[in-house]
């Protein structure tokens, strides 16, 4: 193990943070997207069922319009939900603080805690953060404005090595 392998980060989360990283996270889960996409379908299913006797091309119009308008409804509070997630997490005590990470091939330690590897089910990277998500449905979110090129670059590395395919992180330069 060398010198490169472990590294320390000093990171300072914003509340925009949480909500792009509870977004992200949702945004890659399948149960998200039946919840969402649900309603919208029924809807859709439900009105062409109660126009049947009508011509193909009005019912389809009126069948895609009711479609949209339940997306419509259902978007802005999904995205209200996310907000308001995202200020409740920001507001709890000490989570705009700095936090200090140690990474290294054995896991990442924060607050003396050390998770292993094996506590992630995967991680995401974003054009601003990385988010680490673990199995008891919580995340880590680090912001990439306060990590250097060759921090990224060698968390993108450790992600690869230890979580493999669940790792959704852009290839390093070299």
């Amino acid at each position: 193990m060398t010198k490169a392998d472990r590294f320390e980060i000093t990171v300072t989360r914003k509340r925009l943070d949480y909500f792009w990283g509870l977004l992200f996270d949702a945004l890659s889960s399948r149960v998200f997207w039946l919840a969402v996409l649900i309603p919208p379908v029924a809807q859709g299913v439900l009105h062409f069922k109660r126009s049947e006797g009508m011509e193909i091309a009005p019912r389809t119009l009126e069948i895609v319009t009711q479609m949209a308008i339940t997306l419509g409804i259902i978007a802005p509070v999904v995205f209200a939900v996310f907000y308001f997630a995202a200020n409740l997490n920001a507001g709890a005590p000490g989570h705009l603080a700095p936090t200090i990470y140690f990474v290294s091939p054995d896991g990442i330690a924060n607050s003396g805690k050390t998770a292993a590897w094996s506590a992630y089910r995967g991680a995401i990277e974003t054009k601003a953060l990385f988010i680490l998500r673990q199995k008891e449905s919580a995340i880590q979110i680090i912001p990439k404005r306060d990590l250097s090129t060759q921090a990224i670059a060698a968390l993108r590395r450790l992600l690869r090595q230890n979580l493999g395919r669940r790792a959704q992180v852009q290839e390093s330069a070299p």
